[in-house]
């Protein structure tokens, strides 16, 4: 039998509400969408997590947390204080407007590199930082006021290709890190630019 400390959490943060779709902020829950086709299982809602959660076998859990993105990190607290599991088994999958889209990073610590959901995270969980981060690039970030508006509004359709692409690679890599280790991950994902690999 599976023990706690073996189970493996990926959780995608986003904003619930269909107001939220096809908007950056919300690029880790499309992640889990795709991975969860990938893995061929459907969402349910745990009352206990308050997030729709996917179980594609007894070990590995797929969390999109219902909270809103700034509360995020209760859902990863309960999945810590209530499932038993370890932040070092923890991938937290979410955007990042600081990188051009296209691109992909894999981190095993860190900051919250002033991304809201991860603040969260990391205060919900008293500072622990140890914790798999795979940041979705959804740049290029406009800076300043315009930030909040940008991750909030819709992708243009020019770069809705690009940004599935951007899923479905995202999503392969998170299917790479439940059977890898992070450095795997990172070395075959954070050179990555779908911007020039899209002429292959």
């Amino acid at each position: 039998m599976e023990t706690p400390q073996q189970l493996k959490a990926l959780v995608g943060l986003g904003n619930p509400g269909p107001e939220f779709e096809w908007t950056r902020h919300n690029a880790g829950f499309d992640v889990m969408d795709a991975l969860a086709a990938r893995l061929n299982c459907r969402f349910s809602f745990d009352t206990e997590l308050n997030a729709l959660v996917a179980r594609p076998d007894a070990h590995t859990l797929i969390v999109k947390p219902q909270t809103g993105m700034n509360d995020s990190g209760a859902t990863v607290k309960a999945l810590v204080d209530k499932l038993g599991v370890n932040p070092s088994n923890i991938a937290i999958i979410y955007d990042d407007v600081s990188l051009p889209l296209g691109k992909l990073r894999f981190a095993a610590k860190g900051g919250a590199g002033g991304h809201h959901g991860i603040e969260s995270t990391v205060a919900q969980l008293g500072g622990v930082t140890t914790f798999t981060r795979v940041r979705v690039a959804v740049g290029p970030d406009p800076g300043g006021a315009e930030r909040f508006k940008f991750v909030l509004s819709p992708i243009a359709t020019d770069l809705r290709d690009l940004y599935r692409r951007a899923v479905d690679t995202s999503a392969e890599a998170c299917q790479l890190w439940l059977s890898a280790s992070v450095d795997a991950c990172m070395c075959k994902y954070n050179g990555l630019d779908l911007t020039r690999a899209s002429a292959q």
